[in-house]
Parts: C-alpha cells; structure tokens; sequence
C-alpha cells in the first residue's frame, strides 16, 4: 500500500494571488487532465470504467493513472495489493501496466464476501448438521494470520472431512481446486494485515456513484469533474457523522476453553518437519 497526504486548495483565492483568471486556470487543469483522464469513467473501485472489459485495456486505464499521477504529482504509484475478485483481465493488466513478473510479486487479495457465497452456493446439496459444521470450520480457516497457518488449517480441514461422503468430496475437489490450489486463495485475514477483508464498502460508493451522480452515463471530462466535485462535497458532509468503529475485541469464556483445548491438545499432536520450515506433518492422536 501507498501513503498520501492531500492539501485542501482554495482554486479561485490561488488565482487571484497569481493575478490569474479562475476560468483559465481551471481549463487550464482540465487540460492536463485531459490525456490522462479521458478513457476512465466512474467505476466499482473508483478507477477502472464499466465498459472496460479486456485485459489490454485494464492495462492501458492502469498505465494512465500511473502515469498520471508521474506527470502531474511526480509520484510514482506502485500498489502493492490488488483486490481483483478473480478477474483474470483486471490481474494481468494490472501485471503489465505497474511491471510485476508475477503475482507472487504482490498480495492478491479475493473478497471474502464473494467466497463465502460462491461456497453457500456450491453446499446446498450436502446435509444442513453437516454443512453448518464445513461452514463454520471455513470461517475459522479464513481467519489464518499467516499463510503458514492457511495451509496448515487447509490440511487439518481436508483431512477431518475427506471420505465421509461422496457429496461432501465433490464440494471438497471444487474447494480445493478453487480456493486452495489457485491464485483465488488470497481470502484469509492474514495475507495483508490492516487490509479490508471484502470491497462491499467500495461497491457500495460504486452504486452511489450510479445513483446519484453519474445516472450510468458515459461522461465528458467537463462533466466528470464536476461530479466529481459534488461527490468529494457529498463525502466530506457525510465524514462529520460520528462512526464508532470497535477498537477491541471481546472473548466469550467458551472461545477461552476452545484456545486452551488448541493449544494441549492440537498444537502437539502437529510437527514441522525438519527438511522445510513451510510443511508439516500430521500425527494422529495415540
């Protein structure tokens, strides 16, 4: 992730201690924003247009913010993290465009959300009891601080519920296949600390967008930019709100016994093995 610091300016007070006319120097912005903002229109994550669809041009709508933000700020934007939902077009072009070799060069995140109903979705079919217990055991896993953990949680999962029904392996190869063993398998806590761990929050400002301030319409730059005013008007207004966000985390005396339960009785019973720091070896209970 990247860190900025934004500084609130007053267009028509500098123009005027520059003996500047307001509607050349705001032309004069359109202008050099122009060339770097004439293909990108409102999108889910603020970024990226609707009608974007191929992997060349989620590479170029990258390029051109990257390069914009070069041209106009002087900052080089390299993000570290993506958020793509699977989307194989938004992930190579995101690639090509910031120069990665590949996506074991940075965080691929996949929303939570997203998983959890593409799994509801996939265990309809198995027994309520059984699929209650698979859903909670999958709520656990995604809570893993580490991808050691994941892969170790992943294991012990596969193991606890593998041959016990011939419908509950086939959910098990899709899971696997799907959300283990694939670039989708970024949906755990751990993988980027201090990261949402789903984008309803910026699919809920894309829908607000659409709403209220571009109606799903192709805009001008003129046109853009004037929402986009009237949006950073709407939000700043909405930011004075008070928001209680939870600063601690209480524990229930039955997740106390749970971790002691953990720690005497699962922790010993799993050994690293002594060749690979990142594989474990699973010892059955005597």
């Amino acid at each position: 992730m990247f860190n900025c610091s934004w500084k609130v300016v007053d267009l028509q007070a500098e123009c005027k201690k520059l003996k500047l006319s307001y509607a050349w120097k705001k032309s004069n912005l359109v202008k050099r924003l122009n060339n770097y903002t004439k293909d990108v229109q409102s999108a889910e994550t603020g970024a990226l247009s609707d009608s974007v669809k191929s992997q060349d041009e989620h590479d170029h709508t990258s390029e051109k913010y990257s390069s914009g933000l070069k041209a106009i700020y002087n900052y080089e934007f390299k993000p570290e993290i993506l958020i793509a939902d699977g989307a194989e077009a938004i992930t190579n072009g995101f690639i090509n465009a910031f120069n990665y070799k590949s996506i074991d060069e940075f965080n691929l995140v996949m929303c939570w959300a997203h998983v959890h109903r593409a799994i509801d979705t996939r265990t309809k079919s198995i027994d309520e009891s059984l699929r209650s217990q698979i859903r909670t055991d999958i709520n656990l896993i995604q809570l893993s601080p580490s991808p050691e953990h994941f892969r170790l949680l992943c294991t012990l999962f596969t193991l606890k519920w593998s041959k016990k029904d011939p419908i509950i392996d086939n959910f098990f190869n899709y899971f696997e296949s799907e959300w283990v063993n694939s670039r989708n398998n970024g949906w755990y806590e751990g993988l980027s600390v201090n990261i949402p761990s789903t984008d309803n929050g910026l699919e809920s400002i894309n829908g607000k967008i659409k709403l209220i301030h571009t109606l799903r319409t192709r805009l001008s730059v003129n046109a853009y930019l004037s929402n986009l005013e009237n949006m950073l008007r709407h939000w700043s207004k909405d930011t004075l709100k008070e928001k209680i966000f939870v600063e601690s985390v209480s524990f229930s005396q039955q997740s106390w016994k749970l971790e002691d339960f953990f720690m005497k009785k699962i922790i010993p019973a799993v050994g690293k093995s002594s060749t690979d720091k990142n594989n474990y070896t699973i010892v059955k209970f005597a």
